[in-house]
């Protein structure tokens, strides 16, 4: 998926006088500026050396059971106190250092989590847009990160899927950008940035079939430019410390994976490309009231013709 360039996702219809809090001064930049770099969505491969997966995995299972479910916050100027926060400062730093124009907010910091989904629970991330959810849910505004990123500790479970739709202010989705998607399976110490503001999710569906139980584990580094998310808070002292503390990414030895530009795949089966089909198909009375239901643009209820989608090489 080549650059998406900038956006005027807010030409519709925002009154933020019909919500209960202030827009955010920066929320037309995150949902409209382009993002550096010739590609939305990039990976990167041995950006974890080995010998620290299983320690970070350790970290991570440690997390879902004292925080479960929470996000964290670092400052861009921050000093690390721990493998995770060294983890999130090393993905801005090598992302924004470079590819942050003058003009544009400051880099505030990196918010981060963890995902653990196991094959006996819930292994499927449904399609979401990143956003500062407690300023979504207070005043109606679809503020999403500047990057995204995935950075996978394990080879099992569901591929990272990113697809060719933003969000507008008021969060109603609106397709941007080429036709196709990305498919990143999980590959150890591997790392995958896309433009914040695309859809994706983690894809059950997917995968690859295998009788044998997994876990699959991965840490997520949201960059944040001029806003910094309302629920993303610092890792409490007595946490931090209880987690392992090394350098554990190395951008500089890493290798990127280069995707095969859309052009070079004209048949839909050819050198790896799948159809996905996302969305539904509406009610029966639905259909039967809005005849013109096949070409609505994506939103809820949604219909979305099936996309072409390509993954990275292993």
């Amino acid at each position: 998926m080549t650059n998406l360039g900038a956006l005027d996702l807010d030409a519709m219809d925002y009154d933020p006088e019909e919500d209960d809090t202030e827009p955010s001064p920066h929320g037309r930049f995150l949902r409209g500026a382009a993002r550096p770099g010739s590609a939305s969505v990039r990976a990167w491969h041995g950006v974890i050396p080995a010998q620290h997966l299983t320690p970070l995995k350790a970290d991570a299972m440690l997390l879902k059971e004292k925080a479960p479910g929470e996000t964290f916050w670092i400052d861009a100027e921050s000093t690390p106190r721990c493998s995770l926060e060294q983890l999130a400062l090393a993905v801005l730093r090598f992302h924004a250092g470079s590819e942050v124009s003058a003009d544009s907010p400051p880099v505030r910091g990196a918010e981060f989590w963890i995902q653990v989904r196991g094959s006996d629970g819930s292994p499927t991330i449904a399609l979401h847009w990143d956003s500062d959810e407690l300023h979504k849910r207070a005043s109606g505004e679809h503020l999403p990160p500047w990057l995204a990123t995935v950075t996978y500790l394990g080879s099992s479970g569901a591929p990272t899927v990113v697809l060719p739709a933003v969000a507008d202010a008021h969060g109603r989705a609106v397709r941007a950008g080429a036709c196709c998607a990305h498919l990143s399976h999980p590959v150890p110490g591997k790392h995958l940035a896309f433009d914040g503001r695309l859809l994706h999710g983690a894809l059950h569906d997917m995968q690859a079939p295998s009788a044998a139980p997994y876990v699959r584990i991965s840490l997520l580094v949201n960059v944040w430019l001029g806003h910094r998310p309302a629920e993303a808070a610092t890792l409490p002292p007595q946490l931090a410390a209880s987690l392992s503390n090394a350098a554990v990414a190395h951008f500089g030895q890493a290798v990127q994976a280069v995707p095969v530009a859309p052009e070079a795949s004209a048949e839909p089966d050819a050198a790896g490309w799948r159809s996905l089909k996302v969305g539904f198909v509406p009610r029966r009375s639905l259909c039967d009231a809005t005849p013109g239901w096949r070409t609505l643009g994506l939103g809820f209820p949604f219909f979305h013709p099936p996309l072409r989608v390509r993954g990275f090489p292993p």
